[in-house]
């Protein structure tokens, strides 16, 4: 039987959900909250650096196909121990990221049941230990279930949107005044809006024609999560109602005000669990493949699970919602760690790309993300980026005793040949 391939749609339906994920839910208000009026403008910096980087790492799975996607080319471009220090950014992201995303959720439910007095960090390990019911019983249907409320969640909030036109304010719409360091904080929170891209990278073996079919599927991924996050983050910033800290402000125009809270707790429920299983179910199976000989961490069951990662990666998420709860951390703070290692993992990616992609053109693409990124980086804690610092700096120090080791290898043969 002849395997089915993926074609553009289809592609884009895969890369659509995972990208939108939560963001769409978590960033506008707080984009809005840091810098108000100039949000939009941030949206608009984002998406356009967002396209950049699609296209980029679309060339890449074309000519570099591998499950591995980034992973894959890193270690082509420069060997084992850089491709490890990707896999760390990666993991620490996924250490504390996917704890903002059940964060967002539980600020729905606690909108919802006010009653019960519950804390936003109840709400959220409740729900952490029903994915890892999920994880640990590796139900198949997950990837499905998610795809369907992606596009349900996208479909409801674009209309939402759309609805709230009728009642955006007819003032200026530029009130608010432009601060620097609060606009390229916020450009560094929009970066978990383009966490996802390189999933392209994962699927290039299951696509037909790689070189017509990856590039539209970019093309029309592009436009779609353009038009829905412009719309919805305009649609919050703009509607001439009583402002909230959530989005389903936007959805009253649409569904009225019994059940518009609803709504937006459920889609934003299952879309947020739906992210949590993605990345902490990568991220656990990336942490057991790269400590295999360690076996309370590599340890799987008999079906394949990685049993001890995902029990250490809840128990690092457990920490971190303790330490939201005594009030050490809060969610953005948590957004702006993670993106910042998102954004060295994805520099690792777009060096290699420098690297390995011939042409001019590539390369000055390459460059300028490179730069761009180095820029949005430089925004982060003092503390995050002397951490980023010191683990890149041990890996690299790896890296060049592993080359002068080949070298001294190299020059011993010959010798012994001469002999």
């Amino acid at each position: 039987m002849r395997e089915k391939k993926l074609g553009p749609v289809l592609l884009s339906g895969l890369i659509v959900g995972p990208i939108l994920g939560s963001g769409i839910i978590l960033l506008p208000p707080i984009i809005y909250g840091k810098t108000g009026d100039y949000a939009i403008l941030a949206w608009f910096i984002m998406m356009i650096i967002s396209f950049l980087f699609a296209s980029l790492f679309g060339k890449l799975s074309v000519l570099f196909p591998n499950e591995s996607g980034v992973a894959h080319t890193v270690e082509l471009a420069f060997g084992q121990h850089i491709k490890q220090l990707t896999s760390v950014f990666f993991i620490i992201a996924g250490s504390v990221g996917p704890v903002a995303v059940l964060m967002t959720a539980s600020q729905y439910l606690k909108a919802l049941f006010k009653s019960n007095g519950w804390s936003l960090e109840t709400y959220g390990i409740i729900l952490m230990m029903i994915c890892l019911f999920v994880l640990l019983s590796n139900i198949s249907s997950v990837g499905k279930v998610s795809f369907m409320f992606s596009t349900v969640s996208t479909v409801v909030l674009l209309s939402g949107g759309i609805s709230s036109i009728p009642f955006m304010r007819d003032k200026a719409f530029i009130k608010t005044p432009f601060h620097l360091d609060d606009f390229g904080y916020s450009i560094l929170l929009l970066f978990w809006a383009l966490v996802g891209w390189e999933i392209i990278g994962n699927y290039s073996l299951d696509v037909k024609n790689r070189k017509r079919t990856i590039p539209q599927a970019i093309v029309i991924s592009s436009v779609v999560i353009t038009t829905v996050c412009i719309v919805v983050a305009a649609a919050y910033q703009w509607i001439d109602l009583h402002h909230t800290h959530t989005l389903t402000i936007i959805l009253i125009p649409l569904l009225g005000t019994s059940f518009a809270s609803p709504t937006m707790a459920f889609i934003t429920t299952i879309l947020c669990m739906s992210t949590y299983l993605l990345v902490t179910g990568g991220v656990s199976r990336l942490i057991a493949s790269e400590n295999k000989k360690i076996t309370l961490i590599s340890y799987r069951s008999k079906t394949n699970i990685p049993i001890g990662a995902i029990s250490i990666l809840t128990l690092v998420h457990a920490i971190v919602f303790i330490l939201l709860f005594i009030n050490i951390i809060n969610v953005e703070q948590i957004v702006g760690m993670a993106n910042a290692f998102f954004i060295s993992n994805a520099i690792c990616g777009i060096l290699s790309a420098y690297k390995l992609l011939p042409g001019k053109f590539s390369k000055s693409l390459s460059l300028m993300l490179i730069i761009s990124f180095l820029i949005i980086l430089s925004f982060s804690s003092i503390w995050i980026l002397l951490m980023i610092a010191l683990i890149t700096t041990f890996y690299l120090i790896r890296h060049f005793i592993w080359i002068r080791q080949l070298k001294k290898s190299a020059t011993n043969s010959q010798d012994k040949l001469r002999f």
